[in-house]
């Protein structure tokens, strides 16, 4: 996350055969990145589980990392959508400029076991 910025919120967990990621045009893309730990100021583990991405073209893309578990990519489909009813991305957003416009981007974490 980086500078110790990040906000805690609840999101649904969203199974693979749930039609609501679609019906938003949440797209969930192959794993990539790297699992990594981290500690908030509170000494809790957290686990980093993926990226969400927001384009300027209103385009959310969830890109899990690899050797996540099933319910932990649930959540992160529920974090793409609850991206779609609530994009705030003036917090806890990264924006950089691409060649198609300005895309904001967030790292999902979750309780680390």
């Amino acid at each position: 996350m980086g500078a110790g910025r990040f906000s805690q919120f609840l999101c649904p967990n969203i199974s693979a055969d749930d039609a609501l990621p679609q019906v938003l045009g949440v797209v969930v893309r192959p794993a990539s990145g790297k699992i990594s730990y981290w500690v908030d100021a509170a000494l809790t583990w957290w686990r980093d589980i993926g990226v969400l991405a927001l384009s300027e073209q209103q385009r959310i893309e969830v890109w899990p990392h690899q050797g996540i578990t099933e319910s932990e990519l649930e959540v992160l489909r529920g974090a793409g959508c609850e991206a779609f009813r609530s994009p705030n991305v003036e917090l806890y957003w990264v924006c950089r400029r691409t060649a198609n416009g300005r895309l904001w981007e967030t790292t999902i974490s979750v309780a680390a076991p």
